[in-house]
């Protein structure tokens, strides 16, 4: 553990950094602790540095940091490491940094935050904190997306692979598109009913998955609403065709692309399946009560980017 000697509190920030030493493909725990040092002066705040020893331990991490009035916890991993951090801090007073360390990286991109471990680490230091809306299922928490449908098939079998990167991803969603069967689903929001077999169906609090993959190119994390998106089944070559229009920000463009608004949906569909939140995936009932907590989490962003 990298731990700098305790200061009194009216000198600096009191941080915790809080790494998940298994994401992305690469693991720069001795470059990330150089970092940190060279961006957080000993004389300036007090921080420690915490490696994640399994799933749902920074959760626990960041509620105690939380409970202890840490002024910022940051994340340093991919998007499940900074969902379980940020789901600790949910309404509480403590602000979330994040320094992306994933295949995806979401929640950064999608608030505009360096994936430059370096820039990130020094935006912690220059940006701003913006509080953001909260996505919600059951009781748990998403800041990204929540995604239903052939997307959650892909990411179950991608977590049942050893590689990780965007190539094994897309081979696993060319795998999962030929064999997938779309469910009927019934989704109820603001008095109206969507009836529809969907390929996907994606809730969404911030426009992206990850890698730029767009697929609510109009939702904001701090508007108060939800945007929903459903794919409705078509054909490969289709689904080659407008390909791009997900990296460029016009997937809502497509003929079998439909978006809605709203704090609240209730959705139903014919048998079990897996969903995701923020790219975890988590096995799911037939009947998911999507909700909106507005303005429910603080984070450091770039200054430009709202």
């Amino acid at each position: 553990m990298l731990h700098i000697e305790r200061l009194s509190m009216g000198e600096g920030k009191l941080i915790k950094f809080i790494y998940n030493p298994h994401s992305g493909l690469i693991h720069p725990e001795q470059l990330i602790k150089k970092i940190i040092i060279d961006y957080f002066p000993r004389n300036l705040c007090y921080y420690d540095f915490n490696v994640t020893e399994s799933r749902g331990h920074a959760y626990n991490l960041a509620k105690s940091a939380a409970k202890e009035n840490y002024d910022i916890v940051v994340a340093i991993g991919g998007d499940g490491t900074v969902n379980e951090t940020a789901s600790g801090l949910v309404n509480s007073n403590s602000t979330l940094g994040i320094i992306p360390n994933g295949s995806g990286n979401g929640l950064a991109r999608g608030l505009g935050i360096p994936i430059s471990i370096r820039r990130a680490a020094k935006l912690i230091t220059t940006g701003q904190t913006r509080t953001i809306d909260v996505g919600q299922i059951e009781d748990q928490f998403f800041f990204v997306i929540a995604g239903l449908g052939l997307d959650a098939m892909i990411g179950k079998r991608f977590d049942e692979g050893k590689l990780r990167g965007p190539a094994p991803y897309y081979i696993a969603g060319v795998r999962e598109f030929f064999r997938y069967h779309e469910p009927e689903y019934e989704i109820k929001f603001e008095g109206q009913t969507v009836k529809t077999r969907a390929l996907v169906v994606a809730v969404a609090n911030t426009k992206q998955y990850g890698n730029n993959a767009i697929i609510a190119p109009n939702a904001r994390p701090d508007d108060g609403l939800l945007d929903l998106a459903i794919i409705e089944p078509t054909n490969f070559v289709s689904v080659i065709y407008y390909l791009p229009t997900l990296f460029t920000g016009r997937i809502d463009r497509a003929p079998f692309t439909r978006i809605y608004r709203a704090t609240k949906f209730e959705i139903y569909r014919e048998f079990p399946a897996p969903y995701t939140l923020d790219g975890e995936v988590f096995e799911g009932t037939t009947h998911l009560q999507v909700t909106m907590l507005p303005r429910a989490l603080k984070v450091v962003v770039n200054n430009i980017y709202f």
